[in-house]
C-alpha cells in the first residue's frame, strides 16, 4: 500500500496578516519560501510517485520546491482553498465591522460550523482517494 504525505504550502503574507483568503492568489514570502525548503529536507528520504498540487500559487510553488525528484506535478483545481466570499482579504476585526450581522450569525452557528468543517474534510479525504 502507498503512502500519502500531505504538505500545507509555505507561509504568504496574507497568512502573516492573519487575513482570510482562499481564492486569492498571493505568492510565497521569503519565510514562506524557507518553510518550503525545509519542508523538502525533511522528505530527501522519501520515494514518491505523483505530486498533486492546487494551482495556486502558494501551493505551486511549494510543490516546485519540494519536488526532489523532478516528477511532473499534477495541479488540480479541486485541491484549490475553498472561497471566504465577502470575507476574502480580511481580517477577523474587518470582517466584524465590515459585517457585523454576519459574524453575530456566524459566532451563532460556529458549533455547525465546526462540524460542517469535520464533513468537509472528510468529503476531502474521500475525493483524494480516488485520486
Amino acid at each position: 500500500m502507498g503512502k500519502l504525505i500531505l504538505v500545507r504550502h509555505g507561509q504568504t503574507e496574507m497568512n502573516a496578516q492573519n487575513l482570510y483568503f482562499g481564492k486569492l492568489n498571493p505568492p510565497l514570502n521569503d519565510l514562506g519560501i524557507s518553510q518550503a525548503y525545509q519542508a523538502k529536507e525533511k522528505l530527501l528520504n522519501i520515494d514518491y510517485d505523483n505530486i498533486y498540487s492546487s494551482p495556486l500559487e502558494r501551493a505551486r510553488q511549494t510543490a516546485e520546491i519540494c519536488n526532489y525528484l523532478d516528477k511532473d506535478i499534477i495541479f488540480d483545481s479541486n485541491l484549490e482553498e475553498i472561497n471566504f466570499g465577502i470575507f476574502e482579504g480580511l481580517n477577523f476585526k474587518g470582517i466584524s465591522e465590515k459585517y457585523p450581522n454576519e459574524v453575530k450569525k456566524w459566532k451563532r452557528i460556529g458549533k455547525a460550523i465546526t462540524i460542517l468543517q469535520v464533513k468537509v474534510q472528510k468529503k476531502c479525504f474521500k475525493e483524494l482517494y480516488h485520486f
